[in-house]
């Protein structure tokens, strides 16, 4: 819907459009669509109750799109500012210009820490957001209960409640799924789910 919304944060389409968009079936567009217009109690922004999205003629509008893209982008350029500066106080910048021989070092040296970012990255990559099959496998992994097809629903309901709140849990984003998933297993022992 991001990608979709126009400079007020209005965004025209059907919900048939926007799965199609998506790449989304269109259950779960629906379902995404219901819990972003829903209340949400745990919202850091009180405005709205909490709501998402609002019902406009010919689509939805983003209620709060003025407010973050505003901060985004003074956010953005702090980051930046941070990052010049840095650079440029950096004793590496100053050395690596005015001794043109322990450039060939720093460029190894970059090299190895450019690789160990990527690492980094793809391993980050794998493990979030999950694919469908990895959550069904984490859930039948576990015994917390015997029906196998009562953990493969459990597994696509935590999966599409996940995707339609954007992989964040009371305003934060779930850096943990794994961990996320067990303490949703853990609650519906609880409440007898």
């Amino acid at each position: 819907m991001l990608a979709m919304a126009d400079q007020y944060g209005v965004v025209e389409a059907s919900v048939i459009g926007l799965a199609a968009r998506a790449r989304v079936d269109l259950k779960d567009c629906q379902f995404a669509i219901d819990a972003f217009l829903a209340p949400d109690q745990y919202s850091r922004t009180p405005d709205h109750e909490g709501r998402r999205i609002g019902k406009v003629e010919g689509g939805w509008r983003i209620l709060n799109h003025a407010k973050y893209r505003d901060k985004m982008s003074h956010e953005d350029r702090k980051e930046y500012h941070r990052k010049y500066y840095r650079e440029k106080r950096s004793p590496k910048a100053q050395k690596s210009s005015t001794n043109p021989q322990q450039n060939s070092n720093n460029s190894t040296h970059t090299e190895a820490e450019a690789e160990a970012e990527a690492n980094t990255k793809a391993i980050k990559k794998d493990i979030y957001p999950p694919k469908l099959n990895s959550v069904i496998k984490d859930f039948l992994k576990d015994n917390y209960k015997n029906n196998e097809q009562a953990k493969r629903d459990d597994a696509e309901y935590f999966f599409n409640y996940c995707e339609a709140t954007g992989w964040m849990i009371s305003g934060s984003r779930i850096t943990n799924w794994r961990a996320s998933a067990k303490a949703w297993r853990l609650k519906g022992i609880k409440d007898g789910l």
